[in-house]
């Protein structure tokens, strides 16, 4: 049956709906808050995105796994930026990590270190799904 009670939304990327810092000069403050996100963010005292990095990065696997409730605890108003165009913020989230990665962490000596990796940046949330049939 059509009338199921689950419904859920998923961004297939069939627009091309990127953002592009040249378009809208708020996108590079939002690139420097992501940055700051990563640099900063602390659980217990201990920056976990920047160690994330720094080790995933080490062992050449270039990806972050974030968790959306730290990201709100951070600035929330980033959150709810994001969740508004989730496919064009993410794009600006791991060009963020490949800034820190290039200026903190990337060695010219280690030849193992990739000079330019595309970072894969990975939200995931203990929320709650959001049905479509519930938005308004």
């Amino acid at each position: 049956s059509f009338e199921g009670d689950q419904i859920y939304y998923t961004d297939q990327n069939l627009i091309n709906n990127a953002a592009d810092p040249t378009d809208e000069p708020g996108m590079a403050e939002i690139e420097f808050k992501f940055m700051h996100f990563v640099r900063e963010a602390q659980v217990k005292n201990t920056y976990i995105y920047r160690e994330q990095l720094k080790n995933n990065a080490q062992r050449g696997h270039y990806f972050m796994k974030i968790d959306m409730e730290h990201l709100t605890s951070f600035d929330d108003t980033l959150v709810t930026a994001f969740r508004s165009n989730p496919s064009s913020y993410l794009n600006i989230f791991e060009r963020a990590v490949g800034v820190i990665y290039r200026n903190d962490y990337y060695d010219e000596s280690n030849l193992d270190m990739e000079p330019n990796p595309n970072f894969q940046v990975q939200i995931h949330s203990d929320e709650n799904p959001l049905m479509l049939r519930s938005m308004q």
